[in-house]
């Protein structure tokens, strides 16, 4: 084959899959993601994020990009004006179960304890777990699409899934980047 035809050829596969990568790997998608600062106002993510802290929201996301364990979210909460910031400790398919003993309720996603940032398994009182037992029972024990469970950095609690169950992804309004 000439050089000049193989250059060609080479050249347009180069293309072809640059245009390709563009087109499907929705993280290099610019439209996807707005980009704004803000301040975080809470303690419930202290040991990730502190009370005070500026942070960078990438806002929208998730509508190009899937949702992944352990990811810090901002979450729009409809009983508060400021949205939330949380981890998120079980995406769509993750089975999920709760387990009652003398000293509190736990979770479990994929047959392993939650636990939060320093090693400390989350540990619930009954009370607090009511909505999330619901879903266990609704939906045997797998969290279903667009849906997921969200916790803050607190051992027993804070306002979260622990408190309200699972939330929809569609009320996730994007990514914290933590960099």
């Amino acid at each position: 084959m000439e050089p000049k035809k193989l250059a060609i050829i080479i050249t347009s596969v180069i293309v072809l899959v640059l245009l390709a990568i563009f087109y499907f790997w929705p993280s290099y998608n610019a439209s996807c993601v707005t980009k704004e600062m803000q301040t975080v106002n809470g303690v419930s993510m202290a040991g990730i994020v502190e009370n005070g802290q500026n942070v960078t929201v990438l806002d929208g996301y998730y509508r190009c990009n899937k949702l992944a364990r352990d990811d810090v979210i901002i979450y729009n909460f409809s009983g508060d004006k400021n949205p939330l910031i949380k981890s998120v400790k079980g995406i769509p398919g993750d089975t999920f179960s709760l387990e009652q003993t003398a000293s509190g309720t736990f979770i479990d996603v994929d047959g392993k304890r939650l636990m939060t940032s320093d090693g400390q398994a989350y540990t619930f009182d009954v009370q607090r777990t009511k909505m999330l037992s619901l879903y266990v029972d609704d939906y045997h024990g797998v969290i279903p699409q667009n849906s997921a469970i969200i916790l803050g950095n607190i051992a027993t609690g804070s306002v979260d899934s622990s408190q309200f169950g699972l939330v929809s992804a569609d009320d996730i309004i994007g990514k914290v980047s933590l960099h």
